[in-house]
């Protein structure tokens, strides 16, 4: 058995190292990578032979499925995140092939398993933690939402991404994929016939039921690399991705930081400035500190990293950005935001005030 993982790194390459050493270590026999980026990717030596990366045009989110071409036959299954997920499995799997066969032991038809986010937000910009350091101290909240179907009925829904038996893959969709054979979904010891497209969530009643969310594996999703990340994000989303995550006002922004003395306001109002002109970049993390905890010990997860998540570089990275796209004058990539003294002095500030709740 094969397993490989497929995912998009566009103007995230300073998290490319630490994201190729956890699956590597995970076991996953290949990393196809979908590369869109104005610099050149570097991969560590010790990991070339696992990676393939190809570079392509940022189509959004239709870039999976018209390059999932480049999956190799020989791979069983497709495990399709983004390059801000990373799957956690217990110890108990040595790795991901032996979690696979001990599920397919039980329910041989599975043919997409479904793991359940956990949001983790990461405001500061810290460059000298690894992965396992940040899951063990970020809160952890159950990747959920509440939403109102109607003034009666409340239900909530937790967050999913897949993993695919790529001989059944008919059409590539972000969350889950469209089957040839159709949906054997198999989650928390549960198998779910199932005939909707575009599965995004699993719904579920009880409050008490996020207790056995996360019993063999969490996918955790570092949803805020950093304020300066979510700055950065937002102003490169792309037309087919979630409209809400666009900057709010990168005009008013960019005036703001320049010509406000972010060093002496309030920690308070200076969040809120943020939060008006940067928009659900940074909404989206406040709204989660609400969430309840995952019910998990971390530990038992953990399997060691050695890269940092953050590459030493990312400074010189961002500075790349303060010109329009060479190649595409309309792609707007950042404004001279990113070189203004003020902004990490006002992230450090900001983390001084917020870290009691962002941190356990």
């Amino acid at each position: 058995m094969k397993c490989c993982v497929l995912t998009r790194f566009v103007y995230e390459v300073i998290y490319m190292d630490a994201f190729i050493e956890h699956y590597v270590k995970l076991g996953f026999h290949k990393i196809i990578i979908l590369y869109h980026d104005v610099v050149e990717p570097d991969i560590p030596d010790e990991f070339k032979d696992y990676v393939l990366l190809y570079k392509v045009p940022n189509h959004g989110n239709k870039t999976p499925d018209e390059n999932k071409h480049l999956i190799p036959e020989e791979m069983n299954w497709v495990l399709h995140v983004d390059s801000d997920e990373f799957l956690l499995l217990h110890k108990k799997y040595q790795n991901i092939s032996s979690y696979v066969n001990a599920k397919l032991e039980k329910h041989p038809e599975i043919n997409i398993f479904l793991f359940m986010w956990s949001w983790v937000h990461k405001f500061d910009e810290a460059t000298d933690m690894g992965l396992d350091d940040i899951f063990r101290t970020y809160k952890k909240m159950v990747g959920n939402r509440l939403t109102q179907q109607n003034a009666k009925d409340k239900t909530n829904e937790v967050w999913v991404k897949s993993m695919f038996k790529r001989s059944h893959l008919d059409t590539l969709y972000i969350h889950c994929p469209s089957m040839i054979y159709g949906y054997y979904l198999y989650c928390n010891e549960l198998i779910v016939l199932e005939d909707s497209d575009k599965i995004k969530s699993l719904i579920y009643r009880k409050k008490q039921d996020e207790v056995n969310f996360y019993k063999d594996a969490v996918l955790m999703h570092i949803a805020t690399r950093s304020l300066k990340n979510a700055i950065f994000k937002s102003v490169n989303i792309h037309k087919t991705q979630v409209s809400k995550k666009k900057i709010a006002n990168e005009e008013l922004l960019e005036e703001y930081i320049n010509h406000h003395n972010m060093e002496t306001e309030n920690e308070y109002d200076l969040m809120k400035t943020l939060k008006d002109y940067i928009g659900y970049k940074i909404e989206w993390p406040l709204t989660c500190l609400k969430m309840n905890d995952i019910v998990i010990n971390i530990e038992d997860y953990l399997r060691g990293q050695n890269y940092k998540f953050i590459a030493d570089y990312k400074d010189n990275y961002y500075n790349v950005y303060n010109k329009r796209n060479p190649n595409n004058p309309n792609d707007i990539l950042s404004g001279p935001i990113f070189n203004n003294p003020y902004l990490n002095t006002a992230i450090n500030r900001i983390i001084n005030r917020f870290n009691i709740i962002f941190i356990e």
